[in-house]
C-alpha cells in the first residue's frame, strides 16, 4: 500500500455521510492492506453505574457476530479487556501469550473465532478525550508467519486510518447511535461547572466569579437538569465527558 492510497482513503472518510459510506471506505482499506475483515467498535460510558453503549461497524462473518452478540462475548473477549487498559496496537497471537489474557474462557473465545475464519488479527486501541474507548481490528484467515507478514504490512497504516475513521464515525453516526439529547450550556453554567470540577465550594465559586451564592446554585442546578444528571458531581462528570468544560492551558 502506498501512502498516497492512505491519503485518498482519508479524503473519502472526510466526505462520508452515512454508515454505508464508512463501510465502503473500510472495505477499500482492507483491500489495500490485504486483510479480509475489519471491526470498528466504540464503547461509550455515560457514568460508572450504567451499562456502556457498544456500537459496532464491521464486516466480520455474520455467524460469528450473531454468536458473539447473543452470548455477550465482549465480557470475556481478551481484545476488549486489552483495549480498555492499553494504548499500543497488538497482534492477537501475541495477546494470547500474555498471562492476564490466558483464562480458559478467553482461550475458548479465540478458538471459536478461529473456527469462523478469524485466525489472527491486529487491534488498535483509541482513547478519546470524551472518555469513549474505541478499537479498530483487522482480522485475517492466514496462519503462521505468512499471516504475521500481512499484519506487519498493515500496521504502519492502521494507526492513522483508525484515528480518522473514529473521528468520522462519531460525526456520521452520532445521531443514529449516540442518541442522547444535544446539550448547550450557557457561559455561566460552564464556568460554574469548571470551578466545581476543581473542587470549589458554592461560596468559593461565587467569590471567583463575583456573583451571589444563590446565583451559583441557580446555574449549577440548571446545568444539572440540562445534562440529566443526578447531582452536581454527576453533572461535572457528564460535562467533562462531553467536552463541555474547557481546560485552560
Amino acid at each position: 500500500m502506498e501512502v498516497s492510497g492512505l491519503r485518498g482513503l482519508v479524503s473519502d472518510l472526510e466526505r462520508s455521510q452515512t454508515k454505508e459510506d464508512l463501510e465502503s471506505v473500510c472495505g477499500d482499506f482492507c483491500r489495500l492492506v490485504n486483510t479480509p475483515w475489519y471491526l470498528m467498535g466504540v464503547i461509550s460510558l455515560r457514568s460508572l453505574s450504567t451499562t456502556p453503549n457498544i456500537n459496532i461497524l464491521t464486516n466480520y462473518p455474520d455467524q460469528w457476530m450473531k454468536l458473539y452478540t447473543e452470548k455477550s462475548r465482549q465480557r470475556t473477549d481478551p481484545v476488549v479487556s486489552y483495549i480498555i487498559a492499553k494504548n499500543a496496537p497488538i497482534y492477537w497471537s501475541h495477546l494470547m501469550t500474555l498471562d492476564q489474557f490466558k483464562t480458559a474462557e478467553q482461550q475458548l473465545l479465540m478458538q471459536q473465532a478461529t473456527q469462523h475464519g478469524l485466525v489472527n488479527g491486529l487491534s488498535v486501541p483509541i482513547h478519546s478525550v470524551s472518555g469513549d474507548i474505541a478499537v479498530l481490528s483487522l482480522a485475517i484467515d492466514t496462519e503462521g508467519e505468512e499471516g504475521i507478514k500481512l499484519l506487519d504490512n498493515a500496521l504502519p497504516y492502521a494507526n492513522m486510518f483508525a484515528m480518522h475513521l473514529f473521528e468520522r464515525y462519531i460525526l456520521v453516526l452520532e445521531d443514529e447511535y449516540l442518541v442522547e439529547k444535544k446539550v448547550t450550556l450557557s457561559e455561566r453554567q460552564r464556568q460554574c461547572l469548571f470551578w466545581a470540577c476543581q473542587g470549589k465550594t458554592t461560596w468559593e465559586i461565587a467569590m471567583i466569579l463575583e456573583i451571589k451564592e444563590r446565583t451559583v446554585e441557580f446555574h449549577l442546578n440548571n446545568a444539572t437538569q440540562k445534562l440529566g444528571a443526578a447531582n452536581r458531581q454527576h453533572a461535572v462528570s457528564i460535562a467533562s465527558k462531553k467536552g463541555l468544560i474547557e481546560i485552560s492551558l
